[in-house]
C-alpha cells in the first residue's frame, strides 16, 4: 500500500499570497479601505505607475452592479488599461452585502461612503476635484444617478443597464446640471429598456431608458427633443444615438444599444443568456465613457446657474 504523500502546511498557506501577488503583478491596483461611521467600507484603487508629475489628474469612480465586487467591475470594464493610457485614477468601491443602497427609502449610508471615499482619495493623490466621474453598472447605475442627485462633486455620469425608478425621479433634485451619457441596451429583460415593472429589492417599477436620459436633460436645462441617429455594428446590432442640445458646457445623451441586453457593452457576460439576454462586444462602452468624460469638468458658471426642475413625470408615469 502507497504511504500517504505528506504536504506541507507552509507551502498550502503560501499558495494565496503567490495568487494575490500574480493577480497584482505589474499593476498598481490594491484593496483599501476607510471608517464610514464606525464601518469599515472597501474599495478597489488602481493608479497609474506613471502620473504626470506635478499635474492633478481626473478621478473616475466605478460601481459594480448588484451581487458583483470591485473586482468583477474592474474586469468588465477594462478601465484600469485606459487609465494606464490616458493618465487618470480608478476606483472600485464594494457596495455592502454587494449592493447599492439606491432606492427612495435607502438610508444615506452609501452616499456618505462616497463623499468619504472621494475626500480620503483627494487628500492623499494628485486628483483635480473638478474632474471627478463616475459610471455604474446596473444597481450601481442607479447608485451614481442616486448621487449626483444628493451631491455637487461629480463633473459628469455614466450609468449603463440602470435607468432611474419613477418614484425617484419625483424626488430628485440635482445640485447642480450633470453631463449624462445613457447606456442601455434595447433587448434588456432586467431593467427593460422601455421601462415598467422589474425585479429587484427596492423599486418595481422604472422608467425607459428614454425618460431616464430626459430627466436629465431637464435638469440640465437642455433641449425637450433631442436628435437621434443611427449607426449599423454588426448583423442585428446597432447603436441608435439620442442627443440633447445643451446650454454653455451641458451635455446629456443616450446610446441605445441593439442586440444588446444586461450586460456591458464590449464585454460578454458571465450570466446566462437566459437571463441576461445577449452580451456584445462590436462597442466597447468604456472608451465611449471615457471620451465622453473627458469633455466635462466642474465650473462656478455650472454650479451657479441652475434651477432643479419642479417636475419630472405625469401622473401615469411618463416623463412630460
Amino acid at each position: 500500500m502507497k504511504a500517504p504523500r505528506h504536504i506541507n502546511p507552509i507551502k498550502v498557506a503560501a499558495v494565496p499570497i503567490l495568487l494575490l501577488l500574480l493577480l497584482c503583478s505589474g499593476c498598481s491596483c490594491r484593496y483599501e479601505s476607510l471608517n464610514v461611521d464606525g464601518i469599515r467600507r472597501d474599495y478597489l484603487l488602481h493608479v497609474p505607475e506613471t502620473l504626470p508629475p506635478g499635474v492633478s489628474v481626473p478621478l473616475v469612480l466605478a460601481l459594480h452592479q448588484f451581487s458583483d465586487t470591485p473586482r468583477g467591475m474592474r474586469k468588465m470594464t477594462g478601465f484600469d488599461a485606459i487609465a494606464d493610457r490616458e493618465g487618470f485614477i480608478v476606483a472600485y468601491p464594494r457596495g455592502a452585502q454587494r449592493r447599492w443602497r439606491s432606492g427612495i427609502t435607502d438610508d444615506d449610508r452609501d452616499i456618505q461612503f462616497l463623499d468619504a471615499l472621494l475626500d480620503a482619495l483627494i487628500e492623499a493623490y494628485p486628483i483635480d476635484a473638478d474632474r471627478v466621474y463616475a459610471a455604474g453598472a446596473s444597481a450601481g447605475a442607479m447608485m451614481i444617478q442616486r448621487f449626483a442627485c444628493h451631491s455637487d462633486r461629480l463633473a459628469a455620469i455614466a450609468p449603463v443597464m440602470g435607468s432611474l425608478s419613477a418614484s425617484f425621479a419625483d424626488a430628485c433634485q440635482p445640485a447642480m446640471p450633470v453631463p449624462a451619457l445613457v447606456i442601455h441596451g434595447i433587448e434588456d429583460p432586467v431593467i427593460p429598456y422601455e421601462g415598467g415593472r422589474a425585479g429587484g429589492p427596492h423599486e418595481s417599477y422604472f422608467l425607459s431608458a428614454e425618460e431616464t436620459a430626459a430627466f436629465w436633460a431637464r435638469a440640465a436645462a437642455c433641449d425637450a427633443t433631442p436628435t437621434t441617429d443611427v449607426e449599423p455594428l454588426d448583423e442585428d446590432v446597432f447603436l441608435r444615438r439620442y442627443i440633447y442640445g445643451c446650454p454653455d458646457n451641458g451635455e446629456v445623451r443616450l446610446y441605445a444599444v441593439g442586440g444588446c441586453g444586461h450586460s456591458w457593452p464590449g464585454h460578454r457576460s458571465r450570466y446566462p443568456g437566459c437571463i441576461v439576454g445577449p452580451s456584445i462586444t462590436t462597442l466597447n462602452a468604456s472608451e465611449i465613457i471615457w471620451d465622453f468624460f473627458q469633455r466635462h469638468g466642474r465650473s462656478a458658471s455650472e454650479k451657479n446657474a441652475f434651477c432643479p426642475p419642479t417636475s419630472t413625470r405625469a401622473n401615469d408615469g411618463h416623463i412630460q
